[in-house]
């Protein structure tokens, strides 16, 4: 579950700590950096490419949010040279402008490359995993 170079597996750990700390502080430069010029971000609405669209996502999402708690629990990192591939599980807690709290638990399949000696994403795949607002399916 965990291969590769101790030292590239510290530094993908903290990076996805910044990850969590640029989300929860609305850090969008902070959380910028931390993608590839060409990165693309899926999930079930769809595909994003490229840092701009990333960006104007960000600015989308900040629009109907107030705070958000983020926290990761890191399921796997495999390292093979400059790429590296990670499954990551996230804990949500949105308020969103009105008021609303929502919580979710979501699931990320991520590339990473190492780019001028920085691991960045290459590509995220975002699954939500539940969400607390769903009413279960009753026979």
């Amino acid at each position: 579950m965990f291969e590769g170079p101790i030292e590239d597996r510290l530094g993908i750990r903290e990076f996805y700590g910044a990850y969590s700390d640029a989300s929860m502080r609305q850090d969008r430069n902070l959380y910028l950096s931390l993608w590839s010029d060409d990165a693309t971000r899926t999930t079930d609405d769809g595909q994003l490419k490229g840092k701009p669209a990333i960006a104007e996502h960000w600015d989308g999402i900040w629009s109907i949010l107030r705070k958000i708690g983020f926290f990761i629990e890191i399921g796997n990192i495999q390292v093979s040279g400059e790429i590296a591939s990670s499954r990551v599980y996230c804990r949500e807690i949105f308020t969103l402008q009105t008021g609303e709290v929502m919580k979710v638990v979501g699931r990320y399949d991520d590339i990473l490359e190492m780019v001028d000696g920085r691991w960045l994403f290459k590509q995220r795949k975002y699954q939500l995993v539940l969400d607390e607002r769903a009413t279960p399916n009753t026979p």
